[in-house]
């Protein structure tokens, strides 16, 4: 099994968790699941640490969503921004 790049995991997280088995019904799919901060980790192999430290800093590099409005609220974040995270900060050599 080839190993995935982070934008095709991402895809592919989307679709798993849409239940959506085939490609072809991409079109279809008008809504974004969110990311827990465990899932951002693992796509961006860094810590759960990191990951709420760039999204909860004054001026974050991770844009996310907080369900809820208290200060522990839960982060989660829409796979678009993720994309755009790691396109803006990957250097590709």
């Amino acid at each position: 099994m080839k190993a995935l790049q982070p934008l095709e995991l991402l895809r592919c997280l989307e679709y798993k968790s849409l239940g959506l088995s085939d490609r072809a019904q991409e079109d279809s799919v008008t809504i974004q699941t969110l990311l827990t901060v465990a899932e951002v980790a693992s796509l961006l192999k860094v810590s759960e640490d990191w990951v709420r430290s760039h999204a909860t800093r004054s001026n974050p590099r991770l844009p996310s969503v907080k369900i809820g409005g208290s200060r522990g609220a839960p982060l989660r974040f829409k796979p678009s921004d993720i994309q755009e995270f790691i396109e803006k900060w990957t250097k590709w050599e």
